[in-house]
């Protein structure tokens, strides 16, 4: 501190010497200043010359002695601030070499954070400064020297053994201050490779197909930490390009584990000599260990997708700025800054090949299992005697639904939609293929039981199958097959569709979880695939509207005589014959028996959504029967009356089961309108009005006595 001292006394005789100049030199220019004025005037009004010259020669000498005297100043001022930097200097190193020796000396029980923090925050003032480079030289000779390289050397011991620990970010950033950056890199690559070489000798032991994705899972975990922790430290003391390094490191010791582990999973189950192309011309399912197996595949590739994806977001930003810097770098890595495939992913992509057959192996056999074996209704009174569903629909896309989350959960957007478009092939085939069949299968019994009225209207399905089962000589089953019960396949049809819609939505929204961040390429990818499943709807669909139309033409049958007794019906009529039609019904009598038996069954057996349609189908059925055979008919006033008190009898009893059931009688209103009008003016206002859409001229011609009317009125 004595050097410091006399030091700061010099300093403050310069500066006390510099005033005292400064102030003798504006004595000096102000006397100078008054003489040459005065030597002015004098001169000025004298006629010797020579006296000028004299006085001349005389100013020039006090100029040139106030220049030489400001350059003393100037060079006194330099000398000044030289001064004062080469205190600045000594004082920071003074104050670098009190910290480092308290740290040196508390070094190995740990030294205090607040002399490392002094330390650091000397050496960023320097820098702030501007003086940091003297300093720098002054620190790294003498005894101050080894000082400080006993200090980088400890420093560095530490963070390769201890790079995970809490105080490991304060040591970096003490690195840093020390000038050894890329050093204390290394000491924190090295301490990662040897905390992941120690984990990894206790992992590799006796793998199995029961612990590769625990395995591999604990892989992964080690590396996530080490990017959680000692990644962060990397990057924010010694910066980005440390830091992406770092993460390459980590990526490709993480990968290297991984391919370690997923050899071993690959040799336990597909051989020795693994041939990618071989395995997936010769490959067979397997029942006993498929789904085991297909678990494992997906946890597998879930685990290392996963890794990779948070990864790549973390390097991906880093990497960008980086780019905008240090402009383009090698094709050897991708936009996120890591390796463009890593053989760990490599890898995977070939598991991933075998999984798409073996699931598509696998849902394909599970569904003809479950259409074949498990198709099956409780045959009980409660059961058969329901609008339900057999198993058969539930059970396929449990399966379906249960291999395409696990395909999803693959992290894998091709493997997702490699499952999505077989699902989608499954049941357009072998689902769609079996409800058609059952329903065709099931149509024989159906038809022997509703086209005979008081059966329909008695007997009970459950009894009609007993019936059938006890003629067939058949033992009575506890459950059945849907092929035996119409009704149960046409709601399987139903469902089938329903639950289709809701798979859907949610492999939708599960795809967006899933790969949300993937960007446009993969939306465009999803988007197609799930298109897949709209074409199986429209199949699906039109399925279900062939099997309204199948249900329709069984049950109309029982309409056939009624319907052919309208035909017979002459509606030219006069008074007296009207009253017999209104006394023996001859035509709807008949029919609404039949539509009540009708109604009540469909509406009893049949699911709502199924039931309504076929119901509207079938009186729409009725209804252009009825527009058509009236167009073959004369009608007489009273005719007329008949027919509109007929027809809407007929819609009353139909639209008692079902209010939107009337729309269907639009037109036979609309003709029963135009046949009951008293003159031709009337007509004229049925066709002026555009209200009507039937023919109007082509009805109103089928009246009879409608001109004589009009001649005997004029």
């Amino acid at each position: 501190m004595s050097n410091t001292r006399a030091l700061r006394l010099a300093y403050d005789h310069l500066c006390e010497a510099e005033d005292k100049i400064l102030r003798e030199l504006k004595e000096l220019e102000g006397v100078a200043h008054t003489h040459l004025k005065s030597t002015q005037e004098t001169f000025s009004s004298s006629p010797l010359v020579d006296v000028q010259v004299n006085i001349d020669g005389k100013l020039d000498e006090i100029a040139s002695f106030g220049d030489k005297l400001k350059v003393a100043a100037n060079e006194s001022n330099g000398a000044l601030r030289n001064l004062r930097c080469g205190i600045k200097i000594i004082e920071t190193v003074t104050a670098l070499y009190n910290s480092a020796s308290k740290i040196l000396a508390s070094f190995k029980d740990g030294p205090s954070d607040e002399d490392v923090r002094s330390y650091i925050n000397s050496v960023e003032l320097a820098k702030a400064n501007g003086h940091w480079d003297n300093v720098y030289m002054v620190i790294s000779r003498g005894h101050i020297g080894d000082v400080v390289s006993s200090l980088r050397k400890l420093t560095l011991e530490t963070l390769r053994s201890k790079a995970a620990v809490p105080d490991s970010k304060l040591l970096t950033k003490f690195a840093v201050a020390l000038g050894i950056e890329k050093e204390a890199y290394q000491a924190h690559l090295t301490s990662a490779k040897s905390d992941t070489a120690t984990k990894s000798s206790k992992l590799y032991s006796g793998t199995t197909l029961k612990n590769e994705c625990s395995t591999l899972a604990r892989v992964v975990h080690n590396a996530e930490k080490m990017l959680l922790e000692q990644a962060s430290i990397v990057r924010e003391e010694l910066g980005s390009v440390y830091y992406i390094e770092f993460c390459r490191e980590i990526h490709s010791d993480t990968s290297r584990e991984a391919v370690a582990i997923l050899t071993e999973f690959i040799k336990t189950n597909f051989g020795e000599d693994f041939n990618l192309e071989q395995i997936l011309t010769t490959i067979e399912p397997d029942e006993t260990k498929d789904e085991k197996l297909l678990d494992t595949m997906a946890g597998l590739s879930s685990l290392w997708n996963e890794f990779e994806a948070a990864l790549k977001e973390s390097t991906s930003p880093v990497y960008a700025k980086l780019l905008v810097t240090l402009g383009n770098v090698s094709d050897e890595f991708s936009n996120d800054g890591l390796v463009q495939l890593s053989p760990a992913t490599k890898l995977i992509q070939s598991i991933l090949a075998i999984y798409v057959k073996l699931e598509h192996s696998f849902a394909t056999k599970s569904v003809e299992n479950a259409i074949a074996i498990e198709d099956a209704i409780d045959f009980t009174p409660e059961y058969a005697d329901s609008a339900s569903t057999s198993t058969i629909v539930d059970d396929t896309f449990f399966i379906l639904q249960k291999s395409q989350h696990r395909a999803i959960g693959t992290g894998d957007i091709q493997a997702a939609c490699a499952i999505l478009n077989q699902v989608s092939s499954i049941i357009s085939s072998e689902l769609k293929e079996a409800l058609f069949r059952n329903l065709l299968e099931s149509q024989s019994i159906y038809e022997i039981w509703v086209q005979d009225i008081e059966s329909m209207s008695s007997d009970s399905w459950y009894t009609v199958l007993e019936d059938h089962f006890k003629r067939s000589k058949i033992n009575t089953p506890e459950t059945i097959s849907s092929k035996y019960s119409f009704t149960h396949c046409l709601s399987n049809i139903e469902e089938s569709l329903n639950l289709l819609i809701k798979f859907k939505k949610e492999v939708c929204e599960c795809f967006n979880v899933a790969f949300l961040n993937d960007g446009k390429d993969t939306n465009l990818v999803v988007e197609n695939t799930v298109q897949a499943l709209d074409l199986v709807k429209g199949e699906l669909e039109q399925l279900q509207n062939d099997a309204c139309n199948c249900a329709l033409n069984i049950l109309k049958e029982n309409m056939t005589e009624p319907l052919n007794v309208f035909s017979r019906i002459d509606f030219d009529i006069n008074e007296e014959t009207y009253t017999e039609y209104q006394d023996d019904e001859p035509f709807l009598s008949e029919l609404v028996t039949v539509l009540h038996a009708t109604f009540t069954h469909i509406e009893r057996y049949y699911s709502p959504q199924i039931g309504s349609k076929c119901i509207n189908n079938l009186i729409e059925r009725i209804c252009k029967y009825l527009e058509t055979t009236t167009l073959n008919k004369k009608f007489s006033i009273y005719g007329a009356v008949y027919f509109d008190e007929t027809i809407r009898s007929l819609m009353s009893t139909c639209s008692s089961h079902d209010q939107k059931i009337r729309k269907r009688f639009a037109n036979l209103l609309q003709i029963s309108d135009v046949l009951n009008v008293s003159s031709i003016d009337e007509v004229q206002v049925f066709k002026d009005s555009g209200d009507y859409s039937i023919d109007v001229d082509k009805y109103v011609s089928l009246r009879v006595d409608l001109a004589t009317d009009d001649e005997e009125s004029m």
